[in-house]
C-alpha cells in the first residue's frame, strides 16, 4: 500500500500521511495484520531551478524535472542521460566550449529545452 501527497505545501508530516492511509484502509474495509517494510521518500517539488552559472549541472530530481503533478521524473531522467551525455562529449576537449557557448549552457538547454538559457 502507498499513500502519497505530491502537492500539499508545507509538505505533510509522515504522520499524518499514514494517518491518511490508515482511514483509506480502513474506509475501504481492509485490515492490515502486519507491516513487512515501512518506506520514507520526500521528493522536494516547487524548488527553485539550478543556478546558471554553475560548476556542477544538475540531472534528475535536482534539475526541476520533476513532474509537478505526478512527481515522477525516473522516465525523464534516463530519457535525457544520453542526450546531455552527447551534449557533454561535445564540449570536452573543446575548452569547454562550443562556438561561444560554455559547457553548462549546452546541458542546461539540453535538459530544459522549453527554458531556453539566456545569454549573459
Amino acid at each position: 500500500m502507498e499513500e502519497t501527497s505530491l502537492v500539499s505545501r508545507p509538505a505533510l508530516s509522515y504522520t499524518e500521511v499514514k494517518k491518511r492511509m490508515v482511514a483509506r484502509l480502513r474506509h475501504l474495509g481492509i485490515r492490515v495484520r502486519s507491516v513487512i517494510e515501512d518506506e520514507k521518500c520526500l521528493i522536494p517539488m516547487g524548488g527553485p531551478l539550478p543556478r546558471i552559472p554553475q560548476r556542477v549541472m544538475a540531472i534528475g530530481g535536482n534539475s526541476g524535472t520533476v513532474h509537478p503533478s505526478t512527481g515522477y521524473l525516473v522516465a525523464r531522467t534516463m530519457a535525457l542521460t544520453p542526450i546531455l551525455a552527447e551534449a557533454i562529449a561535445e564540449c570536452l576537449g573543446s575548452t569547454r566550449m562550443i562556438r561561444g557557448t560554455p559547457l553548462y549552457h549546452k546541458a542546461w538547454n539540453v535538459i530544459n529545452p522549453r527554458k531556453k538559457f539566456l545569454e549573459l
